[in-house]
């Protein structure tokens, strides 16, 4: 498990470095003090859910996702290499002009952002925690069971809401209205893909127990949407 670990956190350091260590060296606000922030909030939110994966089960294989992959399409394939790409964008904002620096104070987004940062991390750990073995790639296990706990119980889709959670934190952060906008609208495209094929799933495997847990919860946001 531990060699698994290992293998999981190079791949995470990677991520890190080529989304955020590269661009804001590129455009020197590598060693800020909000760029080190990011290292590590993402770097603890993307460890918490590969550990939690590793400790509680495998994931499925790629090549038994191949038809959802092909379901969500080219579109959503694009959707989420260019919310990956809004990461460039924001750190070079950052480092030029800070867009949202004529809308909100920066003091305001800094302790807002460093809100939603902390939020996203405290709730992938949890979400994948109260999965446990079911937390999973956009596939059902063999038996798998209607998870209605924790954070399950008010929404229906925290994983999809720590993300946006995390990447709005960090367009905050980096004083980016360009990235901010650009990152809920694909995110809305790549997440909203993905939570319309799973809910799909879900209904066609629990039936009538899901239509009534999706009748008692919200779909992402607690008490709204």
């Amino acid at each position: 498990m531990f060699g698994r670990f290992l293998k999981q956190l190079r791949q995470i350091a990677l991520l890190v470095v080529i989304a955020l260590w590269l661009p804001a060296f590129v455009f020197g606000v590598w060693t800020s003090w909000q760029l080190v922030a990011l290292y590590g909030a993402y770097l603890m939110f993307l460890l918490g859910a590969v550990w939690n994966a590793i400790a509680t089960g495998q994931l499925a294989q790629k090549t038994e996702t191949k038809a959802v992959q092909k379901e969500l399409g080219i579109s959503t394939t694009l959707a989420t290499a260019g919310l990956w790409l809004t990461h460039p964008l924001a750190i070079w904002d950052f480092a030029k002009q800070k867009s949202l620096a004529a809308f909100v104070p920066e003091t305001a987004s800094m302790w807002l952002a460093l809100a939603l940062l902390t939020t996203a991390i405290l709730l992938i750990h949890h979400s994948t925690r109260t999965l446990g073995k079911f937390f999973d790639r956009l596939t059902l296990k063999d038996d798998h069971v209607l998870i209605t706990k924790g954070a399950y119980s008010v929404i229906r889709h925290p994983i999809y809401l720590s993300y946006l959670l995390l990447f709005s934190g960090f367009c905050l952060l980096m004083q980016s209205l360009l990235a901010l906008i650009s990152s809920m609208i694909l995110g809305g495209v790549v997440f909203g893909a993905h939570i319309r094929i799973e809910e799909r799933m879900l209904e066609e495997r629990f039936g009538s127990a899901y239509r009534e847990y999706q009748a008692k919860t919200k779909k992402l946001i607690p008490f709204i949407y």
